[in-house]
């Protein structure tokens, strides 16, 4: 594993917005293994964010939308729904529902209750995400594709396994 120590210039400790930063690139250094050490620190992140920034800042909202990430990957579902469905509450309330995060938040949320086995769920926000990607790109652009063609592939799999859509 990786291990960086928190660099403490001229006897001082970084502290606030610094020490998130520390802590955010060392989760991401440590992402390529997922591990409950990276966890840590990204938790870590999160929690001077909200702290120092707030939490109808960008980057606390990132922070909980990447310790999302970061549970899904060690398989702990719950979890990351939490910090997922927190991420897409505070992105409604500060950057509205036609925010290019927002689109990626509902994605993120659709792959996580498809891991789970709810498909409708996960169907509804696929369809969020592209009603999204639509206002804000327009219906040529490749990403609003991508998310018709992800949403026509989970429709086929609910076809093809006789499930009632209601």
């Amino acid at each position: 594993m990786l291990n960086i120590k928190i660099w403490k210039g001229r006897g001082k400790i970084l502290t606030g917005q610094n020490s998130a930063y520390i802590y955010k690139l060392k989760s991401f250094l440590n992402f390529v293994f997922p591990s409950e050490q990276a966890t840590i620190y990204q938790q870590k992140a999160l929690d001077i964010n909200e702290r120092e920034l707030g939490l109808d800042h960008p980057d606390t909202m990132k922070s909980y939308g990447d310790l999302a990430v970061f549970y899904y990957r060690l398989q702990h579902t719950e979890l990351a729904l939490k910090y997922v469905n927190r991420a897409l509450y505070l992105l409604h309330l500060t950057c509205g529902p036609s925010h290019p995060n927002t689109s990626a938040t509902y994605i993120n949320l659709a792959m996580m209750e498809e891991g789970l086995g709810n498909i409708h769920v996960a169907l509804r926000y696929l369809h969020e995400a592209l009603k999204c990607n639509q206002r804000l790109l327009g219906a040529d652009h490749i990403q609003v594709c991508v998310c018709v063609c992800v949403t026509h592939k989970h429709c086929k799999f609910i076809k093809d396994r006789h499930i009632e859509i209601y």
